[in-house]
């Protein structure tokens, strides 16, 4: 397995930079970036705040001042390919300690011999619930929602994905575990390193879980699963359109955004498609493109996507409250 971040800073040529030279070093090969504290507010037709202002302009362009200060700096954190590429190598560095899939499908065909399929769908369930409870508390399940007198309640894969983003931020906070991965330095991560971070624990513990509970939700299918499921739109239009988009975590967002949004018009996608294409300057497809796909995938009416001939206050909000949702997704805008 190949890693491109591994060894990437060369331990020799840190001896010989100066503090300041070092960091400049540091800085150009892109492996942090600093996490500000970002609070604010909308009033009228502006969002407004300490950190930053949008507002119009007498031509009526939307102008948007951010004003950074080292006071509101909250810390460093490894950018979120090299933190998901670490995980990738904890993961295949202590694959020793994970295997639970299989001792618990021993259990359970075990447990369930000459169970008929109604009694096995309802040990599995209670297979899946215990399962989830042990990696993942509940409160990280959404309050139920009432739609059209249904009472929807809250998905626990969507749980899951909560859960699995904590974890990753805490590894991505977690410098001092990750500098030696960076640094080429196998060696560190032993055995007695395991044995002694918790957090590492953690990690393996859930992912190793997390494939059981997808096993037996393939299985018996409790929820739906557009997080971690292969078969959700997302893994299928990455795998078609790859070239056209940053990252597949970003097509589970847009996934998740259109699949939540109640009001899936033509504004919310015109929204979500500038959000990435020029808020924050992600790679998207064309917008010609990016409307066939939503219509497609997730069976819309919807017109082709243009640049407005004018920005609303709602597309302002629309566009804000999809940054604060994307931050909080994977903080890869702060």
């Amino acid at each position: 397995m190949k890693f491109k971040y591994y060894g990437i800073i060369d331990p020799k040529k840190l001896v010989t930079l100066t503090e300041e030279d070092e960091k400049t070093y540091i800085a150009s090969l892109n492996l942090y970036r600093d996490v500000y504290e970002l609070n604010y507010e909308l009033k009228n037709n502006q969002i407004s705040s300490d950190d930053f202002l949008i507002e119009n302009d007498d031509d009526g362009n939307i102008n948007i001042i951010f004003e950074y200060t080292k006071d509101k700096l909250v810390g460093t954190k490894l950018d979120y390919p090299v933190v998901i590429e670490f995980i990738d190598f904890l993961l295949h560095r202590y694959s020793i300690y994970s295997g639970a899939l299989k001792h618990v499908l021993k259990e359970f065909e075990y447990e369930t011999f000459g169970y008929t399929d109604s009694e096995l769908k309802k040990e599995a369930l209670n297979y899946f619930q215990r399962l989830f409870e042990n990696i993942c508390d509940k409160s990280y399940i959404d309050v139920p929602e009432i739609k059209e007198g249904e009472v929807i309640p809250g998905n626990r894969f969507k749980a899951l994905k909560k859960r699995k983003d904590e974890l990753i931020n805490q590894v991505a906070f977690d410098i001092n575990l990750s500098e030696h991965y960076l640094k080429g330095n196998h060696a560190f991560y032993n055995d007695d390193l395991y044995q002694n971070n918790n957090l590492i624990q953690q990690l393996i513990y859930f992912e190793d879980i997390l494939e059981v509970i997808c096993h037996f939700n393939s299985v018996y299918n409790f929820e739906r699963d557009d997080y971690f499921s292969k078969s959700s739109v997302s893994y299928s239009i990455y795998e078609k359109y790859e070239t056209s988009f940053d990252s597949l975590e970003q097509v589970q967002f847009i996934e998740q955004r259109i699949n939540e949004n109640k009001k899936k018009d033509r504004a919310f996608i015109l929204a979500l498609f500038y959000f990435f294409k020029k808020e924050i300057n992600i790679k998207m497809p064309t917008a010609s493109q990016f409307t066939n796909i939503v219509n497609s995938y997730f069976n819309l009416n919807i017109g082709l996507i243009k640049a407005p001939s004018s920005v609303s206050n709602s597309h302002i909000q629309s566009v804000e409250k999809l940054r604060k949702q994307w931050v909080n997704y994977n903080s890869r805008s702060q």
